[in-house]
């Protein structure tokens, strides 16, 4: 009983970040837009993540809610969110390796 507790808890918890930021996508779709657009990648991949992230968020928040398929959910909610991770931290990485002083000889 105590592990259906943890796993429903968790659920929610993904929930609650979930469905705010598909809703907030829909809701203000332009500036989502405009917003992949001026991002540090191709104007046809922000095309496809225009409709492909919601889609993907949505997807995630009907994979929390039905009992069958959480735990679906949960494995898509741990890639998405790595993949963002990543997203977020590779440009750190990249101008800490571009900033590095050569090693001295």
């Amino acid at each position: 009983m105590k592990t259906e507790t943890i796993i429903v808890a968790l659920a929610f918890l993904l929930l609650l970040l979930w469905i705010p930021a598909a809703i907030d996508k829909i809701l203000n779709f332009s500036f989502f837009v405009d917003g992949l657009h001026k991002q540090p990648f191709s104007t046809a991949l922000a095309n496809v993540l225009t409709y492909l992230l919601p889609a993907v968020e949505l997807i995630i928040v009907v994979l929390l809610i039905v009992p069958r398929y959480t735990r679906q959910g949960f494995l898509a909610s741990a890639i998405t969110l790595a993949i963002f991770t990543n997203y977020i931290g590779m440009p750190y990485c990249f101008q800490r390796m571009a900033f590095r002083a050569p090693a001295a000889r």
